[in-house]
């Protein structure tokens, strides 16, 4: 070190031409004599030295220097990118190969083995800022300085720094922000050593979305293999369908208008040719030829004559009692009184005496319902061969559709029976007038509080071989009928959301159905499980069967027969309807008070489930286009319950992580002078100190332990801190006076 190096480091006392306390050192005594032109002297008093200060004039060193490229880039490129958990829908393609793969707990492994790298380098050098801001602006014990130098240097994490810190047993250091901020970066990294399984418990099995994929499903039958046999009147008392539909609707509204007309609008419903429920629940997206249920209903207030009621009963159950209601249907003047075009044109329909069940409904339940077929317009009912083609399906009214009665009364089987205690049933009747009308219903009383309310519904559907085009964004399900285990009520709200007839009115993906986006005639194919078949023949055959089941069952089935839309109620004749059909429509007409929909489930109903039970007999293929989702791991699910507590913790850690390590970064670089990050030399440079050459001396071969022993056994442990020199000079460890 040349003279010049040294005047400019040191300050020498103006009396006696000694070296200061400030510069004392053996290494310069060589130099005490040295002449000081033109250095500025300060005066001091022998009996008072003033205390060792900091040179306050010191520049702060450029970030290059003091933080480094390396540490720039570990704490700003580690505190930017962010993740999201992306829906399985909608989610990039790299996350959905990752999730049909089956990769997820691997990646989700390797992305914590990635946020652990992260956070331990960002670690390393928050603990190197940490240890440089308790170096420089607090004081340490002087047996500690060796260690807080060094760690800026090089380190392996704030676990060394933050046992130095409680091991100085300094209250006022271990007070400090600085040693808060170390604990808590202790703590929030140990705990992000554990992101890999904290991740991982938000993992399990759920559904994704699958690739589009061209499949060969069985749609159609053989004429040359027909195993199928069928009785009409028979679907009705089966176990209703509930499978998995497309549906594309005009979007028309029940509601009922100032007249009490109340329409369904065009109803198609598109049904799925896969015969397992599990399979149906799985489709996203279909695109191929299916069956399609196109469906109208228009319900209004009914223009009766001559209507009458009596009383009926079992004789071997006298306690079980029903009633009739017998009348002439004036349809045609219905249809006039809501300004509708009279399908008969000029000459007029005929009118239709009808004679319908009305339901006695068991002590302490309220009302209850009946859908009587009262007959066809025209007189007549469609064809079981063809049924309704063209554009006809827009009139529920034309000729040949069906008209059915909607009865809902509260008159109880003791109600029936007083009438039938009078004298007034199988046979002899009374006449009865209307009394009230709201809505789409026309209101009767047969005793004093005990009315029965009817509507007039026309009815038209068809089955068609059509191309169809449909998809969903949610999750399909296929509901389920569930009974009370206590009253063995029916709980019908999940498959009447289904159906679309509760009173919310759901989206499709709500309802658990597929959106239907394009229905229009079948695409060109070709027969693949059977060449030597033409398929049009198929397809001719297929729906032969299909629409004559459906048409003999639903439209052409003989007049005044009843359907019981009750599941609490006692009837006569009649078709007979499974329970759960009945208590569908029962809760349908109740929750609504609409008709219409009511009819509508019942069509769909039995349509679905003739449908099915001749698609287990379909051997003829044709090409779809089909999504299905998947069953793997992944966290997708979480987000759907909003539970994703990994997730949740891990980013909470993330989040408390990066705010520690701004508050250190921003400290360090407002704070502190002579410490460059990641720097060995300098940290070892300014060691070199007289207050630290005694245990430079005894420590050449010694442990840390013993070094730190020795030095507080002779009570030289005082405080000490890094400083520079007054008006510049050589930066070192000093003592501290105060």
């Amino acid at each position: 070190m040349t003279t010049l190096e040294v005047r400019r480091l040191c300050q020498l006392k103006k009396t006696g031409g000694s070296v200061s306390k400030d510069c004392d050192s053996p290494l310069f005594e060589s130099i005490k004599n040295t002449s000081l032109t033109n250095i500025a002297v300060t005066e001091t008093s022998p009996d008072k030295p003033k205390p060792h200060r900091i040179a306050r004039s010191e520049k702060r060193l450029p970030l290059r220097d003091s933080l480094g490229i390396s540490g720039c880039c570990v704490i700003i490129g580690g505190s930017f990118g962010a993740g999201s958990t992306p829906d399985a829908i909608d989610a990039p393609w790299v996350w959905r190969r990752i999730a049909l793969a089956s990769w997820t707990p691997q990646a989700t492994t390797l992305i914590a083995l990635v946020i652990r790298m992260i956070i331990t380098a960002q670690a390393a050098v928050c603990t190197s800022m940490i240890a440089s801001i308790i170096i420089e602006k607090r004081f340490i014990q002087k047996s500690q300085a060796a260690h807080f130098s060094v760690l800026r240097g090089i380190n392996d994490g704030p676990r060394n720094l933050v046992h130095l810190i409680l091991s100085s047993k300094s209250v006022r250091l271990i007070l400090r922000l600085e040693s808060y901020l170390a604990i808590l970066l202790l703590l929030v990294g140990m705990g992000l050593q554990f992101s890999s399984t904290i991740l991982l418990s938000d993992v399990d099995v759920s559904v994704v979305a699958g690739e589009n994929a061209l499949l060969q499903l069985p749609s159609l039958l053989s004429e040359s293999q027909d195993r199928v046999t069928t009785s009409t009147n028979s679907y009705k008392a089966l176990p209703p369908q509930y499978a998995v539909f497309g549906e594309l609707s005009s979007g028309t509204t029940t509601t009922p208008d100032a007249h009490g007309f109340s329409d369904t609008g065009l109803i198609q419903r598109a049904f799925l040719p896969l015969q397992v429920s599990e399979k149906r629940e799985e489709v996203r997206s279909y695109e191929g030829n299916s069956i399609v249920m196109s469906t109208r209903v228009a319900c209004m207030r009914p223009n009766i004559e001559n209507l009458r009621y009596s009383a009926c009963w079992w004789d071997n159950w006298a306690d079980k009692n029903w009633g009739q209601l017998n009348g002439t249907l004036d349809y045609d003047s219905s249809l006039e009184d809501n300004g509708k075009e009279q399908p008969c044109g000029s000459k007029g329909c005929p009118l239709i005496p009808f004679s319908c069940d009305i339901p006695g409904a068991y002590d302490g339940y309220g009302w209850q319902s009946n859908i009587c077929l009262a007959g066809g317009v025209g007189g007549t009912f469609w064809s079981s061969d063809t049924g309704p083609e063209g554009t006809t399906i827009n009139s529920p009214w034309a000729i040949n559709s069906s008209v059915y009665l909607v009865l809902s009364t509260n008159m109880g089987s003791a109600d029936w029976g007083t009438l039938r205690d009078r004298g007034i049933g199988y046979g002899p009747s009374v006449p009865t007038q209307a009394v009230a009308e709201e809505k789409e219903w026309r209101s009767y009383q047969l005793l004093p509080g005990k009315l029965v309310n009817i509507s007039l519904c026309f009815q038209a559907f068809n089955l068609k071989h059509s191309f169809v085009h449909m998809a969903s964004s949610g999750n399909i399900r296929e509901p389920e009928m569930r009974y009370d285990s206590r009253t063995g009520t029916a709980d019908t709200r999940d498959i009447r959301r289904y159906f679309g007839t509760d009173a919310l009115k759901l989206d499709f993906d709500r309802r658990g159905i597929l959106r239907g986006k394009e229905i229009r005639e079948p695409a060109n194919y070709t027969n693949i499980s059977q060449p030597t078949v033409g398929l049009d023949a198929d397809k001719e055959f297929t729906m032969k069967r299909v629409k004559g089941t459906a048409y003999s069952e639903l439209a052409a089935t003989e007049s005044n027969s009843s359907i019981l839309a009750c599941s609490h109620c006692v009837g006569g004749g009649g078709s007979t309807v499974h329970a759960d059909l009945s208590a569908i429509l029962e809760d349908t007409i109740l929750s609504t008070g609409r008709a219409s929909e009511a009819i509508k489930v019942y069509i769909t109903s039995i349509s679905m489930t003739i449908y099915y039970l001749y698609q287990k007999k379909f051997t003829v293929s044709e090409e779809v286009s089909l999504t299905s989702v998947n069953h793997v791991l992944t966290a997708n699910d979480c987000k759907e319950q909003g539970a994703c507590s990994g997730f949740v913790s891990v980013v909470t850690l993330l989040g408390v992580h990066l705010a520690i390590v701004s508050v250190i970064t921003t400290l360090y670089l407002t704070q502190t002078r002579f410490s460059r990050h990641s720097n060995i030399w300098h940290a070892v440079s300014q060691l070199i100190s007289q207050d630290l050459d005694d245990i430079l001396e005894i420590s050449h071969n010694m442990g840390d332990k013993d070094v730190i022993a020795a030095v507080r056994s002779e009570g030289n442990d005082h405080e000490v801190r890094l400083g520079g020199c007054l008006h510049g000079g050589r930066v070192k460890i000093k003592k501290h006076d105060g």
